[in-house]
């Protein structure tokens, strides 16, 4: 992020939130696949990224960041393609469970 001069504080604002979202929603899917080191890979990245409670680092330190977290995300891309429709329909499958879950719930509460 630090590796863009000149632009406004509120660019990285909106930029931790999306980065904090991407790394929350990719963590969830690796733990939903049993993708442990994904997992703690992108957990560990949200943090180091979140918004709400930013963590202040020399401009140095952020750029060497940047450029990791931008090998994450290219390899994670990778290994999405790679087993990318499995994990599409795991996550399917999981929504479906959850929602057939709720339903009986619901079925059973009347």
């Amino acid at each position: 992020m630090c590796l863009l001069d000149g632009l406004p504080y509120t660019y990285f604002q909106i930029l931790r939130w999306a980065v904090c979202g991407v790394c929350g929603y990719r963590a969830y899917l690796s733990y939903t696949l049993e993708e442990k080191a994904w997992m703690w890979g992108f957990i560990f990245a949200g943090v180091l990224f979140n918004p709400i409670s930013p963590i202040r680092l020399d401009r140095d330190v952020w750029a060497v960041v940047d450029v990791c977290l931008a090998v994450l995300l290219l390899l994670s891309l990778k290994a999405i393609r790679n087993g990318g429709r499995y994990m599409l329909e795991k996550s399917l499958k999981l929504q479906l469970v959850i929602n057939s879950d709720k339903q009986k719930t619901k079925e059973a509460s009347k």
